[in-house]
């Protein structure tokens, strides 16, 4: 559990695809989830976690970028056509500036096998730092 005394040393987001429909996704499209924020102050702890189901059959990988920098591939493979929850994440060190996180699916030659609506993938952000984050 983590209890913050002070909220103007923290942020936190949650994202989903407010758009998206079929089950996989009905369109093609990277990255999956994105978003885009400016840290103004010191440099700040960041937590990232994401998760997207997918329907495919073999091997269809999930990576997360920050600022276009890949940092996490979340494998997945399975020998018939099957749903499979994948879980990816990231902590590290974030400095002053616009940051941009992304998920995106690693299928460039095949049908887009990730997602199902707006409520089968999400991604979760937190921000940690000095006081005026």
């Amino acid at each position: 559990v983590l209890v913050i005394d002070d909220p103007s040393i923290a942020r936190f987001w949650m994202i989903r695809d407010p758009i998206a429909s079929g089950c996989p996704l009905l369109t093609r499209k990277n990255p999956l989830l994105a978003m885009t924020f400016t840290q103004t102050s010191a440099e700040a702890q960041l937590w990232v976690q994401a998760h997207m189901v997918r329907l495919y059959s073999g091997r269809a990988d999930l990576h997360l970028y920050i600022d276009g920098v890949l940092v996490n591939i979340f494998i997945t493979l399975t020998n018939t056509n099957a749903w499979y929850d994948a879980h990816i994440s990231f902590s590290g060190k974030l400095g002053v500036g616009t940051h941009t996180i992304t998920i995106e699916g690693d299928m460039p030659n095949a049908a887009n096998p990730w997602g199902c609506g707006a409520d089968w993938g999400s991604m979760s952000v937190l921000l940690l730092g000095e006081p005026g984050l």
